[in-house]
C-alpha cells in the first residue's frame, strides 16, 4: 500500500470507530451488553493533581488518551 492508502485507510477507520463510540453513548442498551473494553472507554477518567505548583493553583488536572504520551519530547522543561 502506498502512503495514500495507509492514511485513507486510517481516516476511515477513525470514522467508523467514532460511528461506532456514538451509537454506544446514544444506546444504553446496547453498551450494557458491549465488550468490557468498550465499556471502560465510558467510564469518568481520573483526576490527578500536578506535582508542582509554580505559582499557579492546584486544581486537578484532567488527563485523556489524547493527551497521554510516553514520548520525552513531551516532558515539561525545568526553568
Amino acid at each position: 500500500m502506498t502512503g495514500e492508502q495507509n492514511l485513507r485507510l486510517i481516516r476511515e477507520i477513525e470514522a467508523n470507530r467514532e460511528f461506532l463510540l456514538l451509537a454506544y453513548s446514544q444506546n444504553a442498551g446496547l453498551l450494557a451488553g458491549a465488550e468490557q473494553r468498550i465499556k471502560e472507554l465510558f467510564e469518568p477518567l481520573p483526576t490527578i493533581s500536578p506535582r508542582h505548583s509554580r505559582g499557579r493553583t492546584s486544581t486537578p488536572t484532567r488527563i485523556d488518551s489524547s493527551q497521554a504520551t510516553d514520548s520525552a519530547s513531551n516532558v515539561p522543561e525545568n526553568d
